[in-house]
């Protein structure tokens, strides 16, 4: 029986999210694309389909996690957009990160614990146990990206190059 490959969301557009369509669907590892908003160009360029959702907007994290877990998307390319005020960072905004075992993480660079990095403590939820919409707006999560915006990021943010802008 042959594993199936992945589902991949991407969450754009425009030209850079039309130039991601066609490399994904060139891949052997991908099944599957689908576009938030989406345009027409990423059908013409993509090898295999893609689904379109142009009623989504791309700030809306809550319809596109619910529409991730509701079509079994394993990876999401998504665009930086609302950032700390204070710092280069957007990952808390844009890049939610949820791991094999459902935690939900503010971006995919905290899980690593190096250096004053403690995974445990940045832990938002767990989509196994809430909805995602709840984790999203849950107080720890609300005051992460608070501090975030008033430059008061914890130790394991500012040991990251994407604090500062650098990546």
């Amino acid at each position: 029986m042959k594993e199936r490959g992945n589902t991949v969301l991407v969450v754009d557009g425009g030209g850079r999210g039309t130039a991601l369509v066609d490399k994904y669907s060139q891949s052997p590892h991908v099944d599957r694309i689908i576009a938030v908003p989406g345009n027409d160009w990423m059908s013409k360029v993509s090898e295999k389909t893609v689904k379109i959702f142009p009623d989504i907007k791309t700030t809306d994290v809550v319809k596109i996690a619910t529409l991730s877990q509701e079509l079994g998307v394993k990876v999401i390319s998504w665009p930086k957009t609302e950032k700390s005020e204070k710092t280069g960072c957007s990952m808390p905004w844009t890049n939610p990160y949820i791991t094999y075992g459902g935690d939900v993480l503010p971006c995919c660079f905290i899980p690593q614990e190096l250096e004053g990095r403690k995974r445990d403590e940045n832990i938002m939820g767990n989509i196994y146990k809430d909805d995602f919409k709840t984790i999203w707006k849950s107080e720890k999560f609300t005051t992460f990206r608070k501090r975030m915006k008033n430059g008061e990021p914890p130790l394991s943010c500012k040991i990251c190059p994407n604090f500062y802008g650098l990546s």
